[in-house]
């Protein structure tokens, strides 16, 4: 079941929401400072064949013309540097989604789940756990051009091992279906508009999804609606595998569409004549917004029982689905985070619970199979302590 109107009025009325549950402005700025003294140097770079992660203290900066090597069975996959929406490793490694902004708070999960939510060792009612979130622009570094927008989340402490990141785009669905489609779409990006305008007359769903994914001048970071794409595996306590879907939306679960005549031509990112926003107001936004309050949005799931019902209706990332989204819990963003630190935390879809994984893969050519490139050229991170920052229910900053 969806949240109704009432649930939202309700996480909307919260007690988290007063000053009194933020804490005073000294514990904010403590908590902040204790962040950047206690984030560690030690930053991990990927190496060629993705499988390693090593440590070092003196960033290498990218090269130009460096591209994303995936290994194994996507070995002959490589995307130019700059082009890959989901790289949102740390910034030595990082070839897109470079310019953003950093958020610490927590997220709570739903006192009652919803029924259609099956009981699992991760999702449970009235959990409450630390969040690092990141917001980005995928390719630009002017915040009022026109692009995909990116929200990534790590549920919990690095240190955790059942901890969850999720990475999320703008749009409901996705131009590509698979690491070969990507590859597809990536070049004809770097070959050119007519290229780009061929790729997507071929494939006028993969269209219909890019003008969804594409935000021109929004709002804010905090306005905007994100969607994993791609389906997770989720076991529940009796062994019984699922499906499910997520995504984080503002209260109001309202969107900025891409106008006219973009959405009828979207081939000219740069900024419009007469803009007024700074090329950083994106960020200006979100550190102005969270001096007075937080950045509060729903965490929803879809949740499939059965996915052999619905198959590529489901799996395929590219197809819209009519299922109902469950809200699942809220997430809130209570402090900024330095640029000179947010910019390196560690975001991967390696890191999950064991009882949420992202599903197995047999080529380049399955729908889960971006899931699969980013799981295995950003893997898991190890040995690199975190503080902790949780200050909530039965937490404490240490």
């Amino acid at each position: 079941m969806g949240a109704s109107q009432s649930d939202e009025k309700s996480l909307e009325g919260s007690p988290k929401h007063s000053a009194a549950r933020r804490g005073s402005r000294a514990n904010q700025t403590q908590r902040r400072n204790s962040y950047v003294k206690a984030f560690p140097e030690v930053k991990p770079k990927v190496v060629d064949n993705c499988e390693n992660v090593q440590f070092e203290r003196v960033p290498m900066p990218p090269r130009p013309g460096d591209t994303t090597v995936w290994p194994g069975i996507f070995s002959d996959v490589s995307l130019p540097g700059g082009l890959n929406p989901y790289g949102d490793g740390d910034n030595d490694t990082r070839r897109s989604n470079k310019q953003g902004a950093s958020g610490i708070g927590f997220i709570q999960f739903l006192p009652s789940l919803p029924v259609d939510l099956p009981r699992n060792a991760f999702f449970i009612p009235n959990k409450a756990l630390p969040i690092t979130a990141r917001f980005a622009n995928t390719s630009l570094t002017d915040d009022a051009g026109m692009d995909i927008r990116s929200f990534s989340i790590k549920l919990g402490e690095a240190t955790d091992t059942s901890h969850l990141d999720l990475l999320f785009l703008t749009g409901e669905t996705s131009p590509w279906w698979s690491a070969s489609s990507l590859r597809q779409w990536a070049s004809a990006h770097m070959n050119g508009t007519e290229a780009l305008k061929d790729f997507f007359r071929q494939r006028p769903y993969s269209f219909d999804s890019y003008v969804k994914n594409l935000k021109r001048t929004p709002s804010s970071y905090a306005n905007l609606c994100y969607y994993t794409h791609s389906a997770y595996e989720l076991r529940d306590l009796d062994g019984c595998l699922h499906h499910v879907k997520f995504r984080v939306c503002p209260l109001n679960k309202k969107d900025e569409p891409l106008p006219d005549p973009d959405a009828a031509a979207p081939w000219h990112p740069g900024r419009l004549k007469g803009i007024p926003q700074t090329r950083h107001y994106l960020i200006e936004d979100f550190m102005k917004r969270l001096e007075t309050r937080p950045v509060v949005y729903t965490l929803e799931a879809q949740i499939v029982h059965n996915v052999d019902e619905l198959g590529d209706e489901y799996l395929n990332p590219v197809l819209p689905t009519q299922l109902e989204w469950n809200v699942i819990g809220e997430i809130i963003i209570e402090e900024p985070i330095p640029n000179s630190i947010g910019d390196f935390v560690y975001y991967t879809v390696a890191n999950h619970p064991e009882c949420l994984r992202p599903p197995p893969v047999g080529s380049q050519d399955d729908f889960n199979s971006v899931l699969a490139i980013r799981q295995a050229c950003f893997p898991k991170q190890k040995d690199v302590e975190k503080p902790v920052l949780y200050d909530g229910p039965g937490g404490g900053l240490s």
